[in-house]
């Protein structure tokens, strides 16, 4: 549990991304520093700041809007993802829901 991540971006109490990562979760507060100054507003562009930012990896990294997400790795998601996407630092990746390093990021 202690490699992984997660990067909440919350706009007025609602969370707009949620990025999640099963491994360099250390890096969250790299990609959080990065969205933070860029405020991306579209999925694609997350993505590509959570890669270059090394966090997570293709088969481990998952970004969630409201209505799109973008997971590369195999396999389907499991509906705890969904469900729980409106919760800032809940990690469905853990049965605890807990990660090892958790940003949370308001533009």
């Amino acid at each position: 549990m202690a490699t992984q991540g997660i990067v909440t971006v919350m706009r007025g109490g609602d969370v707009i991304f949620k990025i999640i990562a099963g491994c360099n979760g250390y890096k969250a507060p790299n990609l959080a520093k990065e969205l933070k100054k860029f405020k991306p507003r579209k999925i694609e562009r997350v993505h590509k700041y959570a890669e270059l930012s090394e966090f997570g990896c293709k088969d481990c990294l998952v970004i969630l809007s409201k209505d799109d997400e973008i997971f590369e790795g195999l396999g389907k998601l499991n509906d705890k993802y969904y469900n729980t996407f409106n919760s800032p630092r809940y990690n469905p990746r853990w049965e605890k829901g807990t990660a090892g390093y958790v940003e949370v990021v308001e533009y």
